[in-house]
């Protein structure tokens, strides 16, 4: 009885200390100062790529980078194409019921090096000649107090999904399922609430991808988790103060004619390096006269331990480009890749061609290389951006 006295108190010391070392990430003091953030802030160099597509890209667009080639995800495509030059490689996939195909694209996974789609019954894996090499089946779950809802890969076997506590009791909160829908592990839901309303919309997580680590941030949790096979560990406290949504109202949150949910911060994409934890976020604000949220992008500076937080939706405020003085960039889609430490968004083009109708002096100074920028029309694909992070 001794020992295990002793045991209990060794592993309660440990699992204390290995709270307080999370870090807290302040968003609402950050909120609060928000301020105009410049490109150089957090990249030293950009570099622009023009998309020479067969077909037009679709809305929905996130571009990923990896060794030579950029792949395009949008509704219903998914392209691939020369990272230096943009040149149209193949399509990967195509939209559809049958045999190899998918009904939406979903994400790539520069750990497997895997395109992500999802059909009826679970997702397929592409690789990047276009085969698709693997079926994950869903889970057949049987929790009755939640619903099913997205998942990310946990590693080259295994699968993470999330079960949304969508009625208020659901005791399951992550499943651990390999490509057969076999459940091996499960999380459980730390919290429940008594629904007011019959129906409530599933709102995702967050899954984003650190290296081989898998992190997790569920909708009313201020905590960012790493998943393994077998255990979740803490690593961010997430900061919201007021803003942070009540869990017992999230099945109100949608609810007309004014919708909870934009008081509250709801996170919808974190990305993360060494230095950097990027993220971006919806809210409305108080004295806003827009019907719906803007959008905040920012990010938090690990070796600073600094916070910048920039609005740059409804009110087209942007992220500054004090690099090459080019367009600057709204960061309303990016991605982060791990082996090139970098950041890959777009410009759409007729942010391009307003651009160079309105600098006609800034024009003269532009290096050669943009000079194809300048032949864009508005309806042309989105211009790639890539910045090298710092």
């Amino acid at each position: 009885m001794k020992n295990l006295t002793i045991v209990f108190i060794f592993v309660l010391l440990s699992c204390n200390e290995k709270i307080s070392t999370i870090c807290t990430i302040d968003i609402e003091q950050g909120f609060y100062k928000a301020q105009e953030i410049l490109i150089s802030d957090f990249a030293e160099h950009l570099e622009y790529v023009v998309l020479e597509s067969k077909k037009p890209i679709d809305r929905n667009l996130k571009v990923y980078s990896s060794g030579d080639y950029l792949i395009c995800m949008a509704y219903r495509q998914i392209y691939l194409f020369d990272r230096h030059t943009g040149k149209f490689i193949k399509e990967i996939g195509t939209y559809g019921n049958g045999p190899g195909e998918y009904n939406n694209s979903f994400y790539f996974d520069s750990e497997t090096q895997q395109v992500i789609a999802s059909r009826m019954e679970g997702y397929l894996g592409y690789d990047l000649n276009g085969k698709p090499i693997r079926t994950m089946i869903k889970p057949k779950h049987e929790d009755e107090g939640g619903t099913l809802s997205t998942m990310t890969l946990l590693d080259k076997n295994m699968m993470v999904y999330y079960y949304s506590n969508s009625r208020g009791y659901a005791k399951d909160r992550l499943l651990i399922v390999d490509e057969y829908g076999e459940v091996s592990r499960t999380f459980s839901h730390f919290e429940s609430f008594v629904p007011q309303v019959r129906v409530s919309q599933v709102i995702p997580p967050v899954f984003y991808h650190y290296g081989k680590n898998t992190m997790f941030l569920e909708f009313c949790v201020d905590t960012i988790y790493q998943i393994t096979k077998d255990a979740l560990f803490p690593q961010y406290h997430i900061s919201m103060g007021k803003y942070k949504p009540p869990y017992e109202k999230q099945c109100e949150m949608f609810l007309p004619p004014n919708p909870l949910m934009y008081q509250y911060f709801w996170f919808r994409n974190f990305g993360e390096t060494d230095r950097l934890l990027f993220f971006d976020f919806t809210h409305k604000k108080a004295n806003s006269t827009d019907s719906s949220p803007s959008s905040f992008f920012g990010y938090y500076d690990k070796k600073i331990k600094t916070v910048k937080i920039a609005d740059v939706d409804k009110n087209r405020r942007r992220i500054k480009n004090n690099i090459d003085y080019f367009v600057d960039i709204q960061f309303s889609s990016w991605t982060i890749n791990h082996e090139k430490n970098e950041m890959v968004s777009y410009i759409d083009a007729i942010d391009v061609v307003n651009w160079f109708q309105q600098n006609h002096q800034k024009v003269k100074k532009l290096p050669s290389h943009f000079k194809k920028l300048s032949t864009l029309k508005e309806d042309d694909d989105p211009i790639v951006v890539i910045a090298k992070l710092k």
